[in-house]
């Protein structure tokens, strides 16, 4: 049974619309896909930061507590100032792990959205090369 030209016009017809409709779906997933990726890479550069401030903030903290206890003696000053002193400095080096802490959930929030910025990525990607199958497909069923 042969085909008629009407029905092959009919079918290449189809085969070019569902092409491009593909190959315009292929477009804006690789879009979508560039976006995340970009997105990506910018929020792995502050987390890479913020890991960096985090270890120089806590190695301060380190240094703070240490050299206000070597290099002030007990017997530089003693009773009230002493005490007033102690507290005074308990509260910054409080702040201090406050902050710390603050700056670590921070980190925990980037690493997730991290994480959910690379599922996304790997599902434009491929959305995308799905898009490009199937346009090639329909690309190749012309007669």
């Amino acid at each position: 049974m042969e085909i008629s030209s009407s029905e092959k016009a009919t079918h290449n017809n189809y085969c070019t619309s569902e092409a491009q409709r593909f190959e315009g779906m292929a477009s804006n997933y690789e879009s979508n896909l560039r976006d995340a990726q970009a997105k990506l890479e910018r929020l792995r550069e502050a987390k890479k930061s913020l890991d960096q401030e985090i270890g120089d903030y806590g190695d301060f903290q380190d240094n703070f507590k240490a050299d206000l206890q070597t290099n002030l003696a007990d017997d530089s000053f003693k009773g009230d100032i002493r005490d007033k002193f102690d507290k005074k400095t308990q509260t910054a080096v409080s702040d201090i792990k406050a902050d710390l802490n603050v700056h670590q959930a921070n980190a925990a929030s980037l690493d997730a959205k991290i994480a959910v910025l690379e599922a996304s990525v790997g599902d434009w990607s491929t959305a995308l090369s799905s898009a490009v199958d199937a346009a090639v497909s329909f690309w190749n069923s012309i007669w």
